[in-house]
């Protein structure tokens, strides 16, 4: 009885899911300076940018950042007035104020492409003059990718802006992990359209017949594509032909499992290889005399048994067989051997087995190799030394715990970083209690030494200066009060000394430098509030000039609610799980509305959204008469150790 009751009330919602999308407005609200997309000039200290605004209407800006000052080169009403001293076709033909513009710095003017012919501007002036045969420069990062480009990986969410200015319809496609082709609709010529995605998914446009407008990839920032005109599809880069050999370095190769000096005829180095225990990677010294080589101990990988009980085309299920490593299982084991090229001379290394993932290692310097060991399970991670003067191996890191490693902080926040110009690291541990960053200094007294320190959680090394011996770092949970998943960037010497917060504002932030690092635009916002745009010193956080704020009144105008940010007490009943709720459309105090939860919980990152995005959350769900909560429970990442230690064994 209740299976039957579950699926009546699945039906009733997918019915009112399908009713409600049926009516939902033929209007396209939209955001506006949602996003800035600044040109610097060569010195860094002063750049331009272009906003589009509500009823078509458009504007150009000028910053100078050495002078703390917001120009408007120019803007829509005032080309409405310039256009007058412009012979009356010109007029007709272009009486929107056009997106094909540039600033000039050598010049001070603003050079506008009207058709083939090419106007300046100088800001404050009664006329557009025209310059002749030119042409002008791209003006817009357009996230343009390489056109067999496909969606490789998923980031955070986002969305991407259509604006169709190519005079023709546009259909758009999601092109997946598989390359394959899903269409998502259409752009009608003149119009513009958001679109939900994710960080690192791409996006292809294609005209009548067919006709290509190029591929974009979504972005942690909100992507605005400007189409103007269809572009020429290159062909892929042919596949590289197999090599009978596979070569591992400037003077050596493995053949048959053995290792062979790059010689003319080519002189082999070992002869213990063989099929079953090969010969797998090998690392070089710097100066090319010595490499450390991995032998592997392959192991036979089990399959794992699917059955596809209803195949497409009907018939009898059809069993699917895969290798696959269950937990458990034995996985391959790699040994090391050091060989000196001259001499042929190998010997086996007391570094520890490798038996869980394949060998991590490099040339720390000129006589240092490293390895780094992971034990299965990650309760433990060790980074080995081992110096080929003398022979000795010792740890330079050595953590353990009872729970797990977080070995795999993702692409923002490496395990590990190497300095470029000397024998020092970078090491990301929780080990404090939260993710903070340390110093390794090989030859140090005290080779381990905290970068930073404290209860937020190190998200991202932005920038690392050498010179300086300082970095650029973002984190979270630095300022009480705040949602502790909120981005913020800060500066602080190797040693630990000077941390000096980069940006502020009760939000999640996103910082684009000039190019000599001098200055940052900071962007902050919240789900509940559009983004705030502000000029700061790179130096000290200072801030030096407002720029924009976004405009969302047509979205509000027609009645689109943000989600609401709620904190509350967890199973332990003091640590705080944050999340939103959106609310049911036409919601009434009064009445008792069914919730849906909307939760991803991999402990490999959290999973709510903190930026705004002008696209509705959910608009299906709720106009259906659905709460819908998305949280971060326990287990998840960016909070404490312990927080993150609930998904053990879990």
């Amino acid at each position: 009885m209740s299976v039957c009751r579950s699926v009546l009330v699945t039906l009733t919602m997918l019915l009112l899911i399908g009713v409600s999308s049926q009516t939902v407005s033929a209007q396209n609200p939209r955001g506006y300076l949602l996003t800035i997309q600044p040109h610097w000039n060569e010195a860094g200290d002063q750049f331009w940018y272009q906003n589009d605004l509500p009823d078509r209407k458009r504007r150009y800006v000028l910053v100078d950042a050495s002078q703390g000052k917001r120009i408007v080169l120019l803007d829509s009403d005032q080309y409405t007035r310039l256009l007058k001293s412009l012979p009356e076709t010109v007029q007709q033909k272009y009486d929107r104020l056009p997106s094909d513009a540039v600033y000039d710095f050598a010049s001070a003017k603003l050079l506008l492409k009207l058709g083939e012919a090419i106007y300046g501007y100088v800001p404050g002036a009664d006329q557009l003059n025209k310059l002749g045969d030119q042409d002008v420069p791209q003006q817009f990062a357009s996230g343009r990718v390489a056109d067999d480009a496909y969606s490789d990986y998923q980031g955070e969410s986002t969305e991407i802006e259509i604006v169709n200015e190519s005079g023709v319809k546009l259909d758009l496609f999601w092109i997946d992990a598989q390359r394959r082709s899903q269409g998502y609709g259409s752009v009608e010529a003149g119009q513009s359209r958001s679109q939900h995605t994710y960080a690192g998914h791409v996006w292809e446009l294609l005209g009548p017949d067919r006709q290509y407008y190029g591929r974009y990839r979504g972005s942690a920032d909100r992507l605005v594509i400007r189409i103007t005109e269809p572009v020429e599809r290159e062909r892929s880069r042919p596949e590289p032909r197999p090599r009978k050999e596979t070569r591992s370095g400037p003077g050596a190769f493995l053949q048959a499992g053995n290792i062979f000096h790059r010689e003319n005829p080519p002189r082999q180095l070992t002869t213990d290889g063989t099929a079953e225990h090969p010969y797998h990677s090998l690392f070089w010294s710097p100066d090319e005399e010595t490499v450390i080589a991995a032998k592997t101990w392959p192991v036979e990988i089990q399959p794992v048994h699917l059955v596809e009980s209803s195949p497409e085309k009907g018939g009898r299920a059809v069993l699917h067989s895969h290798d696959y490593v269950l937990p458990g299982d034995p996985l391959p084991r790699f040994d090391f051997y050091r060989i000196d090229l001259a001499s042929g001379a190998a010997e086996a290394l007391a570094l520890p087995e490798i038996d869980f993932g394949d060998p991590r290692g490099f040339w720390l310097d000129e006589n240092t190799f490293c390895i780094e060991k992971i034990d299965r399970g990650h309760p433990r991670y060790r980074l080995l030394a081992y110096d080929r003067n003398s022979n000795e191996i010792h740890s330079l890191i050595d953590e353990s715990t009872e729970t797990f490693l977080w070995t795999t902080h993702g692409p923002n926040i490496p395990l590990l970083t190497r300095l470029k110009n000397t024998a020092e690291l970078i090491y990301a541990s929780e080990q404090s209690g939260t993710r903070q960053l340390y110093l390794v200094q090989p030859q140090a007294e005290s080779v381990l030494t905290p970068i930073t320190s404290g209860s937020f959680v190190v998200r991202e090394i932005v920038k690392i200066d050498e010179e300086a011996r300082e970095l650029i770092f973002a984190a979270s949970g630095q300022n009480p009060g705040e949602d502790p998943y909120h981005l913020h960037y800060y500066r602080i010497r190797f040693d630990g000394s000077e941390l000096t917060s980069l940006t502020a504002g009760n939000g999640t932030h996103s910082v684009q430098f000039s190019p000599d690092g001098s200055y940052l635009i900071d962007t902050w916002s919240r789900v509940d509030f559009p983004p705030q745009h502000v000029l700061r010193d790179a130096r000290t956080g200072k801030q030096i000039c407002e720029l924009e704020q976004a405009d969302v009144s047509q979205l509000t105008a027609a009645g689109q609610m943000p989600p609401r940010i709620f904190s509350a007490p967890g199973r332990d009943g003091t640590t705080e799980i944050w999340g939103f709720v959106c609310f049911p459309k036409d919601y009434d105090p009064e009445k008792s509305y069914p919730v849906i939860e909307d939760i991803y919980a991999g402990p490999h990152g959290a999973h709510v959204p903190k930026n705004y995005r002008s696209a509705p959350w959910y608009p299906e769900e709720t106009a259906a008469g659905f709460f819908v909560v998305k949280i971060d429970g326990m287990g998840t990442a960016h909070r404490s150790k312990a927080f993150h230690d609930v998904c053990w064994h879990n």
